[in-house]
């Protein structure tokens, strides 16, 4: 026997007990007085065995009903001898004193999803998971959901949009089966609002979490106080007990779900709360819940060392902002919040998110602060700065260029923000190719980052490992080596050896060591520090998409072939998963997976590859002469040359050399390898003498820039040897 009981109220709890003995046939279902029904069906309960009485909706066991509490009327009709089993339901938690609780959880995705679709009838998969997702997978809402579409012939995407609009109207419609129809979400949950807002502090807690994510609400953001602080909240920052009485409450309801460091509020309820607010009231609690957040928001946001709170915290972030802005609260604290929101999610590599947030911290800052600020235009920076990141060179250079001169108006030359505009802006000129420039201002930048903030400051020592870099990409391998060398030196020192920069400067050394020649040392360091930013940054952050590259390259190089390929590849699906097929780094390791095929005689896959690299390059770079697009344009004419298209491959080397000497000058290494190139192919095509002419000239200038050892200056010298012997032998 199983029967399902209406335990709210006495007169219910009776009425049903009676209809329970007219269903058993007792014969004292017949008399007029419930009582002697209900004795009759206690009598029959202690009798027997296989029974299910369900007492649904009880109140709290001590809350007074009437002249008794739950607990007290419900011990005069239940069995003293228990055969079957009794189950109570209940919104009030305290019941975990006089019975085991069981605590439902929410259905899975799955299961709402499935029970959407056979409540409509509706076949629309993806509008039944948007459903159950906004719905938060709580079972009555997914009833009054199904029983509103069936109700009004609607499709569950219309039903969507209604919810997506009006999300509090929404929970109010729909009449479940077997309940009062005016028992729906919206009803439940006020019930339980009014009760709780009789314990101090509780309901301002609550109405606080609703302009909050819903999950993992940190309870510190209530225990510490903060500048505006509603004085209900300062209430509960003071007296820890408040807080805990607060708490209780609202778990006493089943308003939240708590661990000992955060509180969960379902979206539901946090819909309700807002909804029932004045206007006045809605505003006052987005300000507060904004304050709080700004308030815990780590300062730093791009340092490794606030990333874990930064990660709690950023949820908090965007609904705060969201509703910051719906309720226009809080204009310069919520662009505050998007522009640290933002450094955070540029560091961790996130970089369209991060753009997103920069884009919209700007335009309330240009709004409320002016285009002038030093605010707005940090902003300005960060925004270019996650543009460079994107891979939008000429978008970053132009916002940066922006940014330089309005500094140099509005703070001076020597201001540290106008030297961060500096550099970056000569880190951007280096990545649209133009080397000599970038060099030039990153030398006017160290200089005064030495001068105002001394050699070991960590924004000379970046300024610093920049020129290296730069140097090397102008083919001054000594002169960059030495830099690395001081730049990381003085990182260890001031971050210590495995922080995030201080990795950027270990890398920007081993990448120098490879093109020293210096392979196996090179190959170590570069699998040590993949290792170490796999650790700390994590398998898909860009810059440990670089250490894999750069190790990728380091082993085709040492003519591991097979290893090689495997890691371009692995390298290349990531970047484009998180990155981009267009972004720069990306095709970075498109042309180095070409140059491996090639290596390894896979000839056709090769130039496929390199042909599909070059136009993107060009549309993407939109420069013959840019030096990327000069590294795929000498790639695939040695790819040409070794299909055996001497012709093309001649013409496109000269075409390259031509730019390169242009660009990059006559003793860059990459113009000495066209070089290289063009006297292979003279070679293969029967021009012996001039073969000679250009080896020569290759071999004397990188013994000079090289040196005698350099890997590059010794393939020199061999090809030499076989020029002068197919020579000898004519």
């Amino acid at each position: 026997m199983v029967w399902w009981v209406q335990a709210e109220e006495p007169t219910t709890l009776v009425g049903d007990l009676a209809d329970l003995a007219a269903a058993m046939e007792l014969p004292e279902a017949a008399q007029a007085d419930q009582q002697l029904a209900v004795g009759a069906v206690r009598r029959w309960l202690e009798d027997h065995d296989r029974w299910l009485l369900v007492l649904d909706n009880a109140q709290g066991p001590q809350t007074a009903t009437g002249l008794l509490a739950p607990l007290e009327y419900l011990a005069n009709v239940l069995p003293r001898v228990v055969h079957g089993q009794v189950l109570v339901t209940s919104r009030d938690a305290s019941w975990d004193s006089q019975a085991t609780l069981i605590e439902l959880d929410l259905l899975s995705s799955q299961e709402a999803i499935r029970f959407l679709l056979l409540r409509t009838g509706s076949g629309d998969q993806q509008a039944a998971a948007e459903v159950a997702e906004l719905l938060g997978y709580l079972a009555l809402a997914l009833e009054q959901a199904g029983a509103y579409v069936r109700e009004t012939r609607i499709s569950l995407a219309d039903y969507l949009d209604r919810l997506r609009q009006y999300p509090v109207r929404a929970l109010a419609k729909g009449r479940p089966r077997d309940r009062n129809p005016a028992d729906t979400v919206a009803t439940t949950w006020q019930v339980s609002l009014e009760r709780v807002g009789r314990t101090p502090g509780a309901a301002a807690l609550l109405e606080a979490c609703a302009f909050l994510a819903p999950d993992d609400i940190p309870r510190k953001l209530f225990t510490e106080l903060v500048d505006g602080q509603p004085k209900e909240l300062v209430e509960l920052a003071t007296d820890s007990f408040a807080f805990d009485d607060a708490v209780a409450a609202l778990l006493r309801y089943s308003l939240v779900t708590a661990t000992h460091q955060t509180l969960t509020v379902h979206r539901l309820v946090q819909a309700v709360v807002r909804d029932g607010l004045s206007p006045e009231l809605q505003r006052h609690w987005a300000a507060a819940a904004t304050r709080l957040v700004t308030a815990a928001f780590p300062d730093g946001s791009n340092d490794v060392r606030t990333w874990p709170a930064c990660a709690r915290l950023l949820p908090h972030v965007l609904a705060v902002v969201d509703h910051a802005q719906v309720y226009g609260v809080e204009p310069v604290a919520t662009a505050l919040l998007l522009n640290e929101a933002g450094l955070y999610l540029w560091s961790r590599g996130q970089y369209q998110q991060a753009r997103m947030l920069h884009e919209q911290a700007l335009a309330i800052r240009g709004r409320e602060l002016g285009d002038d600020d030093p605010d707005t235009l940090q902003s300005m920076s960060n925004l270019a700065e996650t543009r460079r990141a994107l891979g939008d060179f000429r978008g970053a250079h132009e916002l940066h260029e922006k940014t330089l001169t309005a500094r140099r108006r509005v703070l001076s030359g020597d201001n540290r923000d106008t030297l961060q505009s500096m550099n970056s802006l000569a880190l951007t000129r280096r990545q649209l190719g133009n080397l000599r420039d970038a060099r030039q201002l990153f030398e006017q930048t160290l200089a005064a980052r030495q001068r105002i903030l001394g050699d070991d400051h960590p924004e000379t020592l970046w300024t610093m490992n920049n020129l290296a870099e730069t140097r090397r990409a102008l083919g001054q391998l000594q002169a960059a080596r030495e830099l690395h060398c001081h730049t990381l030196a003085g990182y260890r020192r001031v971050l210590g050896k495995d922080h995030p920069t201080t990795l950027i400067a270990r890398n920007s050394r081993a990448v120098t060591r490879h093109h020293l020649g210096k392979l196996r040392s090179a190959r170590r360091l570069h699998e040590q520090i993949l290792a170490t930013r796999r650790r700390v940054l994590g398998d898909d952050h860009p810059e440990t998409l670089w250490s894999m590259h750069s190790l990728a390259a380091i082993r085709r190089d040492l003519r591991d072939l097979q290893g090689a390929q495997e890691l371009f590849e692995e390298t290349l699906a990531a970047r484009m998963r998180v990155l981009s097929d267009d972004h720069s780094d990306t095709l970075w390791t498109m042309h180095g997976l070409a140059e491996a095929l090639r290596n390894g005689g896979q000839l056709q896959a090769a130039h496929n590859l390199h042909v599909q690299t070059l136009a993107t390059r060009l549309r993407v770079l939109g420069d013959d002469d840019h030096p990327d697009t000069l590294r795929s344009m000498n790639s695939l004419a040695m790819t040409r040359r070794a299909l055996g298209k001497l012709r093309d491959a001649h013409q496109l080397f000269e075409q390259t050399l031509a730019a390169r000497k242009r660009v990059l000058g006559d003793d860059h290494p990459e113009t000495l390898w066209t070089l290289y190139g063009l006297a292979e192919t003279h070679r293969d095509l029967g021009n012996l003498q001039r073969a000679l002419e250009v080896h020569e000239q290759t071999l004397t200038i990188r013994r000079r820039v090289l040196g005698d050892d350099h890997p590059d200056t010794l393939a020199s010298m061999n090809n030499l040897a076989q020029v002068r012997r197919d020579l000898d032998q004519l």
